[in-house]
């Protein structure tokens, strides 16, 4: 550091060729340094939340030994918890960098499509499809989430253009005007099932998707919770394989994911925006018109303590579109 302080002063005399490479070598040492500080940053939400849990004595055995061991010593160190929860987020991190598994990639017209997988936070894997654009780097990403329509057995394939809906491809879509996009299987949807994987359906779908609440209910655990640390955990993965600006990646999704996109934006600082369709209608007006409620959003007491309003106020002010039909039901 000396020997470079002392030759500061003479790069005037070495031309513009030293001056511009040394530029360009301090560019790239702040952009690694700033995309390793927004990997820590983005596991210190969870590490927050594996903090609560250790300290109210809810963590699970099969949880990963040495996140849980990590946390312990963050609880016992009698640091403040700002720092316990940076050092449980590059833990988090660590983990998470080393679980995502890639597949091969599939060229189509104007984009690529590759297979991964990475950690949930119950020891599961949760399988995604991954989508860049073909020739250039992506100006931006978003995490698209897959609808319900009653089709378990249709997750992050209908969302990729391969099977059900074709309005609901928007993956290639958004691949191909130049954003890096990951589609999801949310729990008990196409290889998250329990009984069976792929795309064909099974008698048991609408049952384990029922037990994915009702089991965690009786455990004192929510099914929302699942899905949003799922989401995160989603996010997370994406900036990570693709390396893009932090500030340029947001959420979205249609019905069940516009719902999973909505709770997302509004409790995770890092979606820049969200695009929510057919999931904003209040708990009042369903309640009162017999609509249908989402096994997602079945939450003791959630319709007395917030409104979809307060949703959309806690995205604010980061820019949200939000689509929804009158005659949704």
């Amino acid at each position: 550091h000396a020997r470079r302080e002392a030759e500061l002063p003479q790069l005037p005399r070495r031309g513009a060729a030293r001056r511009a490479h040394l530029v360009q070598r301090a560019r790239q040492r702040l952009a690694q340094r700033q995309l390793q500080l927004r990997r820590i940053a983005a596991g210190v939400a969870v590490g927050r939340q594996y903090l609560e849990r250790v300290e109210h004595g809810a963590m699970r055995a099969h949880q990963d030994p040495r996140l849980v061991h990590g946390v312990a010593v963050a609880v016992e160190g009698g640091h403040d918890r700002g720092e316990q929860a940076i050092a449980v987020g590059r833990m988090h991190e660590h983990l998470q960098r080393a679980a995502v598994l890639a597949g091969a990639v599939d060229a189509f017209d104007g984009f690529e499509r590759e297979r991964i997988g990475y950690n949930g936070l119950e020891g599961d894997r949760i399988p995604a499809f991954l989508f860049t654009p073909q020739g250039r780097a992506a100006r931006g990403g978003v995490v698209v989430f897959h609808q319900h329509n009653g089709e378990f057995h249709f997750g992050k394939s209908e969302v990729a253009g391969i099977v059900g809906d074709p309005f609901q491809a928007f993956a290639p879509a958004l691949a191909r005007r130049g954003l890096a996009v990951l589609a999801p299987d949310a729990i008990t949807f196409e290889d998250r099932r329990g009984a069976v994987q792929g795309t064909e359906p099974d008698p048991y779908d609408r049952l384990q998707h029922y037990n994915a609440m009702s089991h965690r209910l009786l455990q004192g655990d929510l099914l929302m919770r699942k899905c949003l640390d799922d989401a995160q955990r989603t996010l997370s993965a994406l900036l990570q394989v693709t390396g893009i600006d932090a500030r340029r990646v947001g959420v979205a999704g249609h019905s069940y994911g516009g719902t999973t996109a909505l709770y997302h934006a509004a409790v995770d600082a890092r979606c820049a925006f969200a695009c929510i369709s057919g999931a904003v209608c209040s708990f009042q007006t369903r309640l009162r018109e017999g609509t249908g409620i989402l096994l997602f959003e079945t939450v003791p007491g959630l319709a007395r303590q917030l409104g979809h309003h307060d949703l959309l106020s806690a995205i604010g002010p980061r820019p949200a579109m939000v689509v929804s039909g009158t005659q949704d039901k």
